[in-house]
């Protein structure tokens, strides 16, 4: 090739520039000529080409890094869900209902016979509100509760005996206006012997004589002389009664 021709030349002219060096024109004439050769060849063809072994060589790794790299960017955060769609407020529970007995009606049921305790528990019991449902609710509650009480009260053995000039409290079985007594004695054999009658079977265990023309009662009685009255009346226990 031209390179190899340019080189096998080159030292030609040396080896010839050595035979006549003693020629001082010619010395300078061989050193013009390599200056010329030497600007004229490319610079890499002067330099050393690599062998076909070293075509072949694995490149040099690179040197390990000072720092690792950095690593890869995190992936963006979903949204946040949606907002839960708000409940609606539980409305308050409803208060109970606290049935309160009147203290009118329990008076009212006081005035039939009946004691406090017993009016306050059989108006609350049945929710009474008036005096009519006294007669229809109440008062028929309070009695049921002692039917089998009854029973055996009558059942069992029993004497008499009165008090003068006493009123005593009770349920009345007969009426003073519709029974008349001769005597105190003649009204109590009445109460002693007065059969109970359905649906209560209240026996008769109080009863009250009026010896004059005018005696004193709670309730509104027709006008007129009282002389005889003999009323027949029922306590849950006439061993300690209520006297008016």
């Amino acid at each position: 090739n031209a390179q190899q021709l340019v080189e096998d030349g080159a030292e030609q002219l040396v080896e010839e520039a050595s035979r006549r060096i003693r020629h001082p024109w010619c010395c300078f004439l061989v050193a013009t000529l390599l200056i010329a050769v030497f600007f004229t060849v490319p610079m890499e063809s002067l330099r050393p080409q690599a062998s076909p072994r070293e075509w072949h060589r694995p490149p040099t790794p690179s040197p390990p890094a000072l720092f690792p790299p950095p690593p890869p960017p995190y992936p963006p955060l979903p949204p946040p869900p949606p907002a839960p769609t708000p409940r609606p407020p539980i409305p308050p529970l409803p208060e109970p209902d606290i049935f309160r007995p009147s203290p009118h009606l329990v008076q009212f049921m006081v005035t039939l016979g009946f004691s406090k305790e017993q009016s306050e528990q059989a108006v609350a019991a049945t929710h009474t509100r008036n005096e009519s449902e006294v007669y229809a609710k109440a008062q028929p509650w309070l009695l049921k509760q002692r039917i089998s009480v009854n029973r055996a009260e009558f059942a069992a053995e029993r004497e008499m005996r009165t008090f003068e000039h006493m009123d005593l409290d009770g349920f009345a079985l007969r009426w003073g206006s519709d029974n008349i007594a001769e005597s105190l004695q003649d009204c109590g054999t009445k109460c002693l012997h007065f059969k109970p009658e359905p649906p209560y079977f209240m026996p008769c265990n109080v009863f009250v004589f009026c010896p004059l023309k005018m005696c004193f009662a709670p309730a509104q009685l027709p006008k007129g002389s009282r002389l005889g009255w003999c009323w027949l009346k029922h306590q849950d226990d006439p061993t300690a009664p209520m006297v008016n």
